[in-house]
């Protein structure tokens, strides 16, 4: 072989390691993303409850007799969950310009350094499931309606 081959190996090789690299970060960056939220949910939302349908594209009416029959019931659309404030307020960032309602959770302090991204709430299911769809069409993956805890 001569010099210009091994070179051009090596080069195609490194370039190789760098798109492995680069997927895998993009992997574990979602899998990180949507671990704490999928955890989240399923610590406050029963797996067959009426919010299965956030996570299910293909049923898209809301369930009858769910909490909207309630005046005092509000829903939040999460977004998405970051380990930092400055990811976390990109992304709120962004949505405002849409959703003047997005908004970053704070951390409670009993522990949790996850920063959460909602937007509401809202009155009705209906209306945080079409924000829901809305932001699964950009291709947002993850995006639940959940029932804002300690309503109002």
């Amino acid at each position: 072989m001569s010099n210009k081959q091994v070179i051009a190996i090596f080069f195609a090789g490194v370039l190789l390691l760098v798109i492995s690299f680069w997927v895998g970060l993009s992997i574990k960056r979602h899998n990180t993303a949507a671990a704490p939220v999928a955890a989240a949910a399923s610590k406050s939302v029963p797996a067959t409850g009426p919010n299965t349908q956030a996570r299910n594209s293909d049923q898209q009416s809301p369930s009858p007799g769910t909490a909207e029959d309630d005046q005092n019931a509000r829903f939040i659309v999460h977004v998405a969950t970051f380990g930092t404030a400055e990811q976390a307020d990109r992304l709120t960032r962004e949505l405002r310009r849409k959703y003047l309602s997005a908004d970053t959770q704070q951390p409670a302090q009993s522990g949790d350094t996850l920063y959460r991204v909602n937007i509401g709430p809202y009155k009705s299911r209906a209306d945080a499931e079409q924000v829901a769809r809305e932001l699964q069409g950009e291709g947002r993956k993850g995006v639940m309606v959940l029932p804002q805890g300690g309503n109002k």
